[in-house]
């Protein structure tokens, strides 16, 4: 996990809870406008005998069976009735609460722009590298490739772009004879990492870097319901021995959920550094892959 300190990660925390929770629509307080609505009605007895008493110095006839039971009867609608509207208004303002105010989507862009950064740093770390062995090939920053993390809450931005709860990162440094790579899934609310794994491959033993669009799907969570969204786009490393590294980086458009918001470099400008990196060790010969 990244050092913050504990203010800092309550007030990220509950930053992006607030921002993937839905809003809940003015509550209907049906129930407790009806159970209102009859117990008035029943009221129009007692004051009509109440009235009429007054009116002809018969107080007895206020006092009637009449009044009391109408009266009675109102009571025993109107206790409910406000139990209702209490039970209602406290549920709405429990659940307004939890979801606002939203942060804006710069500020969510701002935590997962630094958790890019972060795990750029820990991958050279992971994989052993030091500032000498990237600089020349990498210009000093790796390949950070971004995807929507398994079973994450998913919500369109005010931008029209998605943001997702968690994220799975992979990050790729190419060297002068390998290329080392980072993946992890990091959650958003607190920048804690999932899980998380390293790779190192020997050129000649890629064979393909791609992106592509199959019939696989991504479990999220789209206004707390669970969905089943397919891959629009997934890039992929593909290696001689049938191995692949690949990260879900787009989803289906026709979901109308929007398109993805991401801290990391496009699939295609990774494709393109690391396919000009193939083509210097290899000499051209390697499988360009399908970029659709």
């Amino acid at each position: 996990m990244q050092t913050l300190n504990g203010e800092a990660t309550r007030v990220r925390s509950e930053k992006v809870r607030r921002y993937f929770t839905k809003t809940p629509p003015p509550p209907s307080y049906g129930t407790a406008v009806t159970l209102g609505v009859v117990a008035a009605l029943c009221m129009l007895p007692a004051l009509a005998v109440l009235i009429g008493g007054i009116a002809q110095r018969q107080w007895t006839s206020c006092m009637s069976c009449v009044s009391v039971l109408s009266a009675l009867a109102a009571l025993a609608l109107a206790v409910p009735a406000l139990l209702s509207y209490r039970r209602t208004k406290s549920t709405y303002d429990k659940n307004y609460a939890a979801a606002e105010p939203k942060p804006s989507d710069a500020e969510i862009d701002e935590f997962h722009r630094r958790d890019c950064e972060f795990f750029s740093t820990v991958a050279m770390t992971k994989l052993g590298l030091k500032p000498d062995d990237v600089r020349l090939d990498n210009k000093g920053k790796p390949l950070v490739i971004v995807g929507c993390g398994p079973w994450a809450q998913v919500r369109t931005g005010a931008d029209g772009n998605l943001r997702f709860s968690s994220h799975e990162i992979l990050v790729i440094y190419l060297t002068a004879y390998h290329l080392a790579a980072y993946k992890c899934i990091v959650e958003l609310q607190d920048g804690s990492v999932r899980s998380e794994t390293t790779h190192e491959y020997h050129y000649k033993d890629i064979v393909s870097v791609s992106t592509q669009r199959n019939q696989s799907k991504v479990s999220l969570y789209v206004d707390g319901q669970q969905r089943e969204v397919m891959v629009n786009q997934r890039f992929t490393l593909s290696m001689s021995n049938g191995e692949q590294m690949a990260v879900a980086t787009d989803v289906d458009e026709s979901l109308k959920l929007g398109t993805t918001a991401a801290a990391g470099v496009s699939p295609e400008v990774a494709i393109r550094n690391i396919r000009a990196r193939l083509r210097q060790t290899k000499g051209g010969a390697v499988d360009p892959g399908s970029l659709s």
